[in-house]
């Protein structure tokens, strides 16, 4: 192995050259191997004078050369102006990928393939070791043990709520103490290995019977003249303090160049990455643990050919607990040191395979009896755990369990997700309307009839649409949440409004979106001031998101309404301006398009940069939680629902308008903000007498803000697309009423106190504009 050696220099050489990259970390990746051989029989020099303990020791120290050179400017790397440039590359390419804790937690993962590599050198020939179970117990013990006090900081991360403060900081406070307590243990292990339980680790080389205990020798004077010849040997074949000495150099130099070589290596592994096409996956999974374990692979293939079990699972368990007891918790202070948010918490997979792969190799290894097949069995956890994070956790069982498995998965989730369904609102009793409202055109039945029952299809109809709504907004995240709730949780409207249009009935779109908008902040806002403040003096409202909320509803419907002001303006002046025609439509767009921004920024807002003022901390949580993709195929059912019954309902609209004498902004203002905002409805009700009264207003404003930011922009864009001249011109009186009503709604929620005749002002309100559009 040492005719490697001829990389060392070759590996400067290219490195001090500037070469390919690729050559570059060949050439040191290569010179690694014979280094570490020379590490391993230094060590086992000094093994030999001072017993296997300290050369394992020595050996684990210096076999962690690698691990301490990557994992230190990786932390710097997190902050440029700490990392040296050499490093700048790979700390910014690398570090997001390959942070030190899940670095070393992949280097962890190694060593049960050296464990199992070890036992089949071993074993091979006499089919069967026995191994000292005293050394074997303790290590194995303090293995699982430290481990386990490893993962501690990731397990108290997934106890947290997602909605907890401040978790990244406890975590990290958390990996801190722990590190501190881990270096303590270490010191600890390290006095009770070498001072007072030394005597465990001292006769590796001893034979053992099937029992797990020495040979016992037949007679005292055979074990006289036993122990007269082995001390003879042992004095000849100690080796002299010079040996020891140069064992030692040897040894120390041999570190440096290693860490010189490994330097070189992650230097050039960027352009390597690229040139290749290898993923920086398998650069932590497979190159740098191959790298900073080879040191361990060497000397335990070398002891185990000598049948030096014992000495090469203590260097093999012993390593681990450098890692586990030393390396990260050295790692976690140089970061806290610099002031650098290394912790301990690692990806749940990541967890999971650890303590999979630590478990395993205790029970093999209190078998204390090893064959080839243990080792087999070793080997086959790296590949379960690369299969794993490789191939994103792929099933190890056969097909026919798992599509059986699958089938029973489908069927509980499909009873589940109907059960939820159904479940989910009392308006669910109506459904029977769905297909009499289909069906009611085909046979001939009269409009008012067909209108009349796809109205109250639509009412479940859109309480089944909001909770799949919310369900998936709850899985996917914030921002995405917001996107699917803008969309989906005010589908009725907006299928409705596409309906409409289709058929050219643009004035009940218009009509509907001020509808929506009243029904919201007058009736709804109204119901729940006067349900949270029934039998008390006052109710305290949260200024600090109200505030916020209301100042952006202002400012959105007044966006809304400006072309319809500016309509009017023009209009009733003696001195009209002298625009084209089309001006209000194309200013209408305009700010469509202007107001579709202006809500993607509402939402990074609400969900990234001041998402603390948006949390509810008395929100509970529903119990009945769908998986995704039961969320989106209930979603899609219902949305296609809504579809079928929102095209009977406008063809419907001539013959109901007819029948019963009422306008057609009666129908956009009054009937369909009734069905859009039912589930609104029913929810605020629910809160407000559980007096959650902030999250019953948030929820309102927030769906004033959708509707004037999302969906009436949105309608207007369907229109230009589909040749529709949707504007945002709408009735002189509907846009006075709605300027009032948002005037008014902001003043009261201004001073964070609001009254049962507050709300039952802003009803009353409302009651009388329905008034002027009810049927004689």
């Amino acid at each position: 192995m040492n005719v490697l050696l001829v990389f060392v220099p070759l590996g400067f050489l290219a490195a001090g050259l500037s070469w390919n990259d690729v050559v570059v970390s060949a050439f040191n990746f290569l010179a690694i191997i014979p280094l570490s051989a020379l590490i391993s029989n230094a060590s086992d020099t000094i093994g030999s004078r001072w017993g296997g303990l300290v050369g394992g020791l020595v050996n684990a120290s210096f076999g962690n050369t690698v691990e301490l050179i990557v994992g230190v400017p990786s932390i710097h790397g997190r902050n440029a102006e700490f990392a040296p440039s050499c490093w700048e590359a790979f700390s910014q390419t690398y570090c997001s990928q390959v942070q030190s804790p899940h670095l070393h937690l992949h280097l962890l993962l190694m060593h049960p393939q050296v464990q199992g590599i070890c036992i089949i050198v071993a074993a091979r020939g006499t089919g069967i070791v026995f191994a000292n179970s005293a050394v074997i117990d303790s290590l194995s013990s303090l293995m699982l043990i430290t481990v386990m006090t490893l993962v501690l900081p990731t397990a108290l991360y997934s106890t947290f709520p997602d909605t907890a403060t401040n978790i990244d900081s406890k975590i990290l406070s958390f990996s801190r103490s722990t590190c501190v307590a881990m270096l303590l243990i270490y010191i600890a292990y390290l006095y009770f290995q070498l001072k007072t339980h030394a005597s465990l680790f001292l006769n590796e080389e001893d034979d053992v019977d099937h029992s797990g205990r020495g040979n016992v020798p037949e007679s005292p004077a055979a074990e006289r003249d036993q122990d007269i010849d082995g001390d003879e040997c042992a004095v000849e074949d100690l080796p002299s303090m010079r040996d020891v000495a140069v064992a030692t150099v040897v040894l120390v130099i041999s570190g440096l160049l290693i860490g010189r070589c490994t330097y070189s290596f992650m230097e050039g592994l960027d352009g390597t990455a690229d040139t290749l096409g290898i993923t920086k996956i398998f650069v932590a999974l497979i190159l740098i643990p191959i790298a900073s374990n080879a040191p361990e692979l060497t000397q335990v293939i070398a002891a185990s050919r000598k049948k030096k079990i014992n000495y090469a699972i203590g260097v093999i368990i012993g390593s681990i607990l450098q890692i586990s007891l030393f390396v990260l918790p050295v790692l976690v202070i140089i970061g806290w040191i610099l002031n650098l948010p290394m912790d301990l918490y690692f990806k749940a997979s990541q967890t999971y395979i650890l303590l999979f792969a630590i478990t395993v190799v205790n029970q093999v290894l209190q078998d204390r009896r090893y064959t080839y097949l243990h080792g087999t069995m070793l080997l086959s956890v790296p590949a379960t755990e690369n299969t794993l994070l490789l191939a994103a956790g792929r099933n190890p069982e056969t097909e026919e369990y798992r599509l059986r498995d699958f089938y029973c998965r489908l069927r509980s989730e499909t009873r589940h997700a109907l059960s939820a369904a159904m479940l989910c609102s009392r308006t669910n009793v109506l459904l029977f309307c769905v297909p009499l409202g289909l069906m009611g055109p085909g046979w001939g039945w009269p409009a008012p009839v067909v209108f009349l029952l796809n109205f109250l299809a639509m009412l479940p109809l859109a309480s089944i649409l909001t909770f799949a709504t919310e369900q998936l907004a709850a899985v996917v995240g914030s921002v995405a949440g917001g996107l699917i709730n803008a969309t989906f949780g005010n589908a009725v409207e907006m299928i409705v409004g596409i309906s409409a249009l289709k058929e050219g009935e643009i004035s009940i779109v218009q009509s509907s979106m001020i509808g929506s908008i009243l029904s919201s902040i007058l009736l709804i806002l109204g119901t729940t001031f006067l349900l949270s403040g029934w039998g008390k003096r006052t109710v305290d409202i949260n200024i600090d998101v109200v505030g916020i909320l209301t100042s952006l509803m202002i400012i959105s419907c007044f966006s809304l309404i400006m072309p319809s002001a500016l309509h009017i303006a023009d209009s009733t002046s003696s001195d009209p301006s002298n625009l084209p025609s089309d001006y209000i439509l194309t200013l209408s767009r305009i700010t469509s398009l202007v107001l579709l921004v202006f809500y993607l920024l509402y939402l990074y807002f609400q969900s990234i940069t001041h998402a603390e003022l948006f949390m509810e901390e008395g929100e509970e949580e529903s119990d009945n939680k769908l998986h995704a993709v039961s969320s989106c195929i209930v979603l899609i059912l219902a949305t296609l629902g809504v579809a079928q019954c929102s095209d009977s309902l406008v063809d419907s609209v001539d013959g109901f308008v007819e029948a019963l004498g009422v306008s057609r902004s009666f129908v956009g203002l009054i009937i369909v903000p009734i069905v859009g905002n039912a589930g609104c409805f029913v929810g605020t009700v629910q809160w407000s007498r559980s007096n959650r009264i902030n999250l019953a207003v948030s929820v309102i404003v927030g769906s004033t803000l959708q509707i004037s930011l999302f969906v009436t922009p949105f309608l207007v864009v369907v229109g230009w697309i589909i040749g529709k001249d949707m504007s945002l011109q709408f009735d002189s009186f509907e846009t006075i009423v709605l300027t009032m009503s948002t005037l008014v709604v902001n003043y009261l929620v201004r001073d964070g106190e609001t009254n049962y005749f507050e709300g039952l002002l802003l009803v009353a309100t409302y009651v009388s504009i329905d008034q002027l559009f009810c049927p004689d």
